[in-house]
């Protein structure tokens, strides 16, 4: 199939190489791009494209890779679409400009879903749905902490990150982070699993979300 057309790109430093055959993404040696990062696979998900559409496709992995906020085996991708591998995020762009197409899951893993469902409303400290229904209510160190990892989605809000917003930086230990990510998670309730651990990295969300 033809292939040519179709860019993808990673990394904080926008690293990118067409996808003229497909290419493997993983810890091992013999991957196309890879990754320095203890939660990914050696042979973690493959891109590639057939009849014209870029798609990835992470079975046969132990490992799912995160497309719009969610986790899913295989799923097709359009022209901007995002998805997570660890903790790097990757997009593929047509160099045609073709995104006449939404994000669909091919397995069925919960597929991408586009958009942002909920709200932080960063002066009254709230966490809403789209219909204004609240979720959770932040005290002014939880809103902070919680600000800088939806900001950063779909990347990883490092510990010295989080520490620099609620802090400054100095004055945190990895103990007292823990207890205010605890507090967090409390206050999300029957949506904690919004908020990921990345164990030895950070924390990040499972779902973009506006700020308001």
């Amino acid at each position: 199939m033809m292939a040519a057309g179709w860019i993808l790109e990673w990394g904080s430093d926008h690293q990118s190489r067409e996808i003229d055959r497909p290419l493997v993404i993983g810890r091992g040696r013999e991957a196309d791009v890879i990754l320095t990062d203890p939660f990914v696979s050696r042979r973690h998900c493959v891109v590639a494209v057939e009849d014209g559409r870029p798609y990835v496709d992470s079975r046969g992995s132990l490992n799912q890779v995160s497309v719009g906020g969610r986790a899913v085996d295989v799923a097709v991708l359009a022209s901007g679409d995002s998805f997570v591998v660890g903790v790097t995020p990757f997009r593929v762009w047509s160099a045609q400009g073709v995104d006449d197409a939404p994000t669909e899951p091919l397995s069925e893993a919960p597929g991408a879903t586009r958009g942002a469902r909920l709200v932080l409303r960063c002066l009254s400290r709230e966490l809403v749905d789209h219909q204004g229904t609240l979720v959770a209510r932040f005290s002014p160190s939880e809103c902070l902490a919680f600000e800088e990892i939806a900001r950063r989605y779909p990347e990883v809000a490092t510990f010295g990150q989080l520490g620099a917003a609620v802090w400054g930086g100095i004055g945190f230990d990895q103990f007292q982070l823990q207890r205010l990510m605890g507090r967090v998670r409390d206050r999300l309730g029957h949506s904690a699993g919004l908020l990921q651990n990345i164990r030895g990295a950070g924390y990040r969300v499972s779902e973009p979300i506006i700020m308001a």
